[in-house]
């Protein structure tokens, strides 16, 4: 998901830390592990004193029982990172969940719209919402009956 510019400085001000800190704690709380792999193959890295204070100020948390090494796997962002990153939360996916219809109208088929995954939606919704401007209009527009185009999005990334 690529947020707003401002968003970006906004957050790296408001939590005092610099854009790579900040780029290591989205790509650990989107467990995209596999970009943190592809990033050490190409020869870059996360300085180990980036980690440590984030580790410092409650960004991160590394759950490696050992505690000897600093493999990514074992960071886990904290509520204090998610709350100032990304204003959408999983009360909106369960918002959503509950305005989402049974059945959508898709021409002329009436069509299971509740047949998807409710786990996978709901983290779909919260990963791909990610401004409280972009629920609250989402949800006018769900109220309004304005969300076709937007359901038949969400049936065509859900395969169904």
């Amino acid at each position: 998901m690529v947020f707003a510019l401002d968003k970006y400085v906004d957050v790296l001000v408001s939590l005092g830390i610099n854009p790579t800190q900040l780029f290591f704690c989205q790509i650990i709380y989107e467990r995209r592990h596999d970009l943190l792999y592809k990033i050490a193959q190409e020869g870059f890295s996360f300085p180990r004193e980036y980690l440590d204070q984030l580790e410092l100020i409650g960004l991160i948390v590394n759950t490696n029982p050992s505690g000897d090494n600093t493999f990514a796997d074992y960071y886990e962002v904290t509520d204090k990172f998610v709350s100032e990153f990304y204003t959408a939360t999983k009360q909106d996916g369960e918002e959503f969940w509950k305005k989402y219809p049974a059945y959508l109208n898709i021409s002329g088929k009436s069509i299971p719209a509740k047949g998807v995954n409710k786990e996978e939606m709901i983290r779909w919704y919260h990963q791909n919402i990610g401004t409280v401007h972009n629920h609250n209009e989402v949800m006018k527009k769900r109220t309004k009956g304005l969300l076709d185009n937007f359901f038949q999005e969400l049936i065509n990334i859900n395969n169904l």
